[in-house]
């Protein structure tokens, strides 16, 4: 218990963001109990499919995203997105409430610490996806930036800087069909060097996986230009791959 907490919440009692009850002083991830197990979407499993993730290679994987049906080798996320959650990431992605980004980014960092402790070959780093700039004009900042940032720090892995830029600006694709997003994400994604991709093993990140349009064609495009591996981790995922 960090005494930095205690007298934050001294001033500023602490709730849970999903049901709004009183926690104890220093109490971090701001989530009581029962919405831990409610919402928590981690479980060493695929969370996109739900398989078992294996040892290949030095690193886990989950058969059916490493297959070549999927450009990525597995999906973990931290909570499904659902309820408070869902309310906390849409209040920080549009109306700067940056205040949010420890929150968001502790219980993902702490599932990419656990999930990588098996890993015999260390992924050489965190790539989130990158907005267009068109897009960080109108929202005013880049709110995913600020979670990764923290999640870096937290697990000890670098963000790699500059591996790939969105060149293409798309419209918002939230009420969108999943053809119709595939469609509206496709060619958004510039791989700036291939040699400062080719061999690395990827923590793609992102704030939600609903679809999974953006993250797919985002690493598409790395696997294309020689990504060795890539794990998708995002703080939530759509309740539909609740099983």
């Amino acid at each position: 218990m960090k005494l930095q907490n205690i007298l934050v919440d001294i001033i500023y009692p602490p709730k849970c963001y999903n049901c709004h009850k009183n926690l104890h002083l220093g109490t971090r991830p701001l989530l009581c109990e029962n919405c831990k197990v409610k919402i928590s979407a981690y479980t060493k499993k695929c969370a996109r499919c739900g398989n078992e993730f294996r040892l290949k290679e030095g690193v886990l994987v989950c058969d059916t995203c490493h297959s070549r049906r999927h450009p990525f080798d597995g999906v973990i996320s931290a909570y499904f997105y659902k309820e408070g959650i869902r309310d906390t990431i849409v209040s920080h992605k549009f109306q700067f409430a940056s205040n949010h980004s420890p929150f968001l980014a502790t219980e993902i960092s702490n599932c990419i610490l656990d999930f990588i402790s098996e890993f015999t070959q260390m992924p050489d780093g965190i790539v989130y996806i990158p907005s267009h700039k068109k897009r960080l004009r109108d929202r005013g900042y880049d709110s995913l930036l600020e979670i990764a940032e923290i999640v870096s720090y937290n697990t000890n892995l670098p963000i790699l800087d500059n591996l790939i830029i969105r060149h293409k600006h798309v419209p918002q694709q939230s009420k969108m069909s999943l053809s119709a997003r595939m469609r509206n994400v496709r060619g958004s994604f510039k791989v700036t060097d291939k040699s400062l991709v080719k061999g690395k093993s990827i923590i793609l990140f992102d704030d939600v996986y609903t679809s999974g349009a953006t993250t797919r064609e985002c690493a598409k495009v790395l696997k294309r230009a020689g990504a060795k591996y890539i794990l998708i981790a995002t703080v939530a995922i759509s309740s539909r791959f609740m099983r």
